[in-house]
């Protein structure tokens, strides 16, 4: 959707190189290429708030039309985003469409990112000792973590000092620990029964575990759920828990 607050200052810009064509030829209305490329790049650098650089992988060329006041619209992304993105330029006269052009533009973005402040350790807990702010020049659209996803999680590798934080490099959240007590949820075709056990075993969401049902010496695996829960499909249960039964 086009920004109309944004764009008016170069849609300015280029009606005026087509107004000027149009007073020394009286019948034609002309766009120069680098005019375009100008405009786009301002509009780009001004919602990026001075972060972005970019390099066109298609180029702008000027384009002529025998009307003349022909009106220039640039479109841009809602956001602008590290890595290939696509603006677009719609030229109209009286509300109506007459050419609609799109570029691919390369984007790099200056962003601040949380760096190691010194080694941290695998399997450390990271406090905020560990990090600092830095800005850095981005080529793709990467989630960094945000301070509140770093302190007080576990690295899941050792991190070398200067090194950027990413995701992969923390260790999920335990989501049940061993001995915690959970409901465990067989399901059997459209029967579904719920009964309480013990974890004798640590994971996080998605990870298969060992449960004991209470009041039984029976132990089954089993996925654990969003909920905390663990769910056990009747079809996984070995030969040799069917028989515990």
């Amino acid at each position: 959707m086009t920004n109309k607050s944004n764009i008016l200052p170069f849609i300015y810009s280029l009606l005026i190189i087509a107004v000027a064509s149009f007073n020394c030829s009286y019948s034609k209305s002309t766009f120069s290429g680098d005019r375009v490329k100008d405009a786009i790049e301002k509009i780009v650098i001004q919602k990026s708030m001075n972060k972005a650089q970019l390099d066109f992988i298609s180029v702008p060329r000027t384009i002529e039309f025998e009307e003349p006041n022909v009106e220039a619209d640039i479109i841009v992304p809602d956001e602008i985003k590290a890595g290939i993105n696509n603006v677009s330029v719609k030229y109209t006269i009286n509300g109506k469409l007459l050419k609609y052009i799109d570029y691919n533009i390369r984007v790099k973005l200056l962003k601040d990112v949380w760096v190691a402040a010194n080694k941290i350790a695998a399997n450390s807990v990271i406090s905020m000792n560990d990090l600092t702010l830095r800005e850095i020049v981005v080529f793709n659209d990467v989630n960094f973590p945000s301070e509140n996803e770093l302190v007080g999680r576990t690295a899941s590798r050792s991190i070398n000092k200067d090194d950027v934080l990413k995701v992969e490099m923390i260790a999920p959240d335990v989501k049940v620990k061993r001995g915690d007590k959970v409901t465990v949820v067989v399901v059997s075709g459209a029967v579904v029964i719920r009964c309480s056990g013990t974890t004798l075993q640590e994971g996080v969401v998605g990870d298969m575990i060992r449960v004991k049902r209470d009041g039984s010496q029976n132990v089954v695996s089993g996925k654990i759920a969003s909920d905390g829960s663990v769910v056990i499909n009747s079809g996984n249960i070995t030969y040799n828990q069917k028989n515990k039964k």
